[in-house]
């Protein structure tokens, strides 16, 4: 069962995994048991999820970007504007077919523009001009738009899987894809995020 203030699925039987892109975004509880092959049921347990559209998490850093400014430091505010600069490119109305899928033509547009974001903003955790409140913030939105373009691999690996095609040469760039998927992952545990945004980037690609 997933619910919240303003939706109740009900009761769902499931034997496998299922998936909550079909939900708008928000908060919800995945209530659920088990129940045995004698028809014993287990105690009901909760969990909440928080669901976050790849391009609406990507707007959300870009605001809170912008309200770091000022710092109280010029060469920490210029980085800050050029990296809200290059969020808000990869934003823009043509690259998007809706909040989770990059236009195929211009998808490469919103990883690369990314990519050079998190740059920006890695210079600064890195260099001595930030406070450590700054740092902090800058560290959250990094890991939000790594979330975004996380999402957007993901789904897209999703989608062509779902489609089920039996091609030999669909089926290698999917497992290539999965391959991708799983480097960016490592990277994002080393904190090497813009590598993470690139891989991901390949993953996205080796799934259209």
């Amino acid at each position: 069962r997933i619910y919240n203030s303003t939706y109740d699925s009900n009761w769902i039987t499931y034997t496998e995994p299922f998936y909550l892109t079909s939900l708008t975004d928000g908060t919800y509880t995945i209530e659920y048991n088990s129940t045995d092959n004698v028809g014993n049921v287990e105690p009901s347990k909760t969990v909440d999820v928080t669901l976050a559209r790849a391009k609406w998490l990507k707007q959300d850093a870009l605001n809170q970007l912008n309200s770091l400014l000022p710092t109280g430091n010029k060469k920490v505010d210029g980085k800050i504007m050029e990296a809200a600069g290059k969020i808000k490119a990869s934003l823009g109305t043509m690259p998007w077919i809706d909040e989770n899928h990059p236009n195929p033509k211009y998808g490469k547009q919103v990883f690369d523009k990314e990519k050079e974001a998190v740059l920006e903003l890695m210079e600064i955790l890195r260099g001595t001009d930030a406070s450590q409140t700054v740092k902090n913030k800058i560290r959250t939105v990094i890991d939000e738009l790594v979330r975004a373009d996380k999402e957007i691999a993901l789904i897209a690996i999703f989608d062509a899987k779902a489609k089920g095609s039996t091609d030999c040469r669909v089926i290698h760039e999917i497992k290539e894809a999965d391959e991708e998927y799983s480097e960016a992952l490592k990277a994002i545990t080393k904190g090497n995020f813009d590598h993470a945004v690139e891989e991901f980037e390949h993953a996205w690609i080796r799934a259209q």
